[in-house]
């Protein structure tokens, strides 16, 4: 069976790869709401360096200021005031934030290679790159600049990946009516590797891979188009090339 040319097509048999059994990941979910008020006074006060009654006291001053009218009505409801507040605390209380986004360096971007070139023996690339479509209520009189091609309103978040799932670049803030491509031109990551493309990338030979909604470029490796004459070897090229990149479709699906 040949691989066909189109993006739905094409995401198609991305989906088929997602789809395969995988090994479940352990998260927790609604922390703030199931966890944190089981904490004790100790427990509260070692994790967010305050007690539980100045805690309250803080919130009771800034409250309404966290509790704005999104007048514009964009974006999805904030969170309560508590959940805000805490998050702060989290962030304030520990000297490095849990997560964080950056490009690939030095020795960790020879790691970053070498677990791509495990997947499926596709050499030299340092991310995956696709989108994904953040749903919002849209601005009134704009809504048709946010209705995406699957009818309904978003903005588009960008973003790259390593084979193990971490982000190291995103950029967002476009419509969900405009192409990829044009997102892709338009973002900083396209003016970083247009001006100085060695600093994200350190030789010609390293790039990242993209689906066929991005330009073929040297430091962004897309698939052939079929015209229905691909030879084995280039069907076997998009398969491998499309097996690799697949890991940034489910960071996305993990978010």
């Amino acid at each position: 069976m040949e691989l066909l040319d189109s993006s739905d097509e094409e995401n198609i048999f991305v989906m088929q790869l997602i789809n395969r059994p995988k090994k479940k990941r352990v998260s927790i979910k609604n922390y703030v709401e199931k966890v944190v008020p089981r904490f004790n006074l100790d427990d509260f006060k070692n994790h967010f360096r305050l007690s539980r009654s100045t805690f309250e006291h803080l919130l009771h001053q800034i409250a309404p200021q966290l509790t704005a009218k999104n007048h514009k009505r964009i974006g999805p409801p904030t969170y309560p005031p508590e959940k805000q507040l805490l998050v702060v605390l989290t962030m304030l209380a520990n000297q490095e934030v849990y997560s964080y986004i950056c490009w690939p360096i030095g020795s960790n971007l020879e790691n970053v290679t070498e677990m791509f070139y495990k997947k499926q023996g596709f050499p030299g690339v340092v991310g995956a790159i696709d989108d994904t479509h953040i749903p919002i209520t849209p601005p009134i009189k704009e809504q048709s600049s946010y209705c995406n091609r699957h009818h309904y309103h978003s903005i588009i978040l960008p973003g790259v990946c390593t084979a193990d799932f971490f982000f190291t670049d995103v950029f967002t803030g476009f419509p969900g009516s405009v192409h990829d491509a044009r997102v892709f031109n338009n973002s900083p990551l396209c003016a970083k590797i247009e001006s100085a493309p060695l600093e994200l990338f350190r030789t010609t030979q390293h790039h990242l891979l993209g689906d066929s909604a991005y330009r073929c470029s040297t430091h962004l490796i897309t698939r052939y188009r079929d015209n229905g004459n691909l030879t084995r070897k280039q069907r076997n090229y998009n398969y491998k090339l499309s097996a690799t990149r697949v890991c940034i479709e489910q960071c996305f699906g993990l978010l």
